[in-house]
């Protein structure tokens, strides 16, 4: 019953219905670079939505939830990016904190 309830959930937020869990907004807007980022997350799974980015894409880290040392920022749980305009979703995913940005981390 637990893996149903958590099977509807996720086919309802893949049509942007969001019940419970963490919501993400990135807006940054600074001369020529553009970001635009919607996130939500809950029990292990997410969806990422880059709504704009002057790159013509999001670039998505997951780090580790206690994150402050460089060391977990070069080791990120996950990294990926999504074209403009366009959504992924996930699952199976540990508890994380979102790093996101316009551009390829180096």
């Amino acid at each position: 019953m637990h893996e149903l309830l958590a099977l509807l959930t996720f086919a309802l937020s893949l049509f942007g219905v969001q019940l419970g869990g963490t919501s993400y907004s990135h807006h940054m807007r600074d001369g020529a670079t553009v970001l635009h980022s919607e996130a939500w997350a809950d029990a292990g799974q997410a969806r990422f939505e880059c709504v704009e980015s002057s790159s013509g894409r999001c670039h998505y880290r997951l780090l580790p939830p206690d994150c402050a040392a460089s060391a977990c920022q070069r080791h990120p749980l996950r990294e990926f990016d999504v074209a403009e305009g366009n959504t992924r979703a996930l699952v199976g995913l540990p508890e994380f904190t979102l790093d996101v940005s316009p551009f390829a981390p180096r």
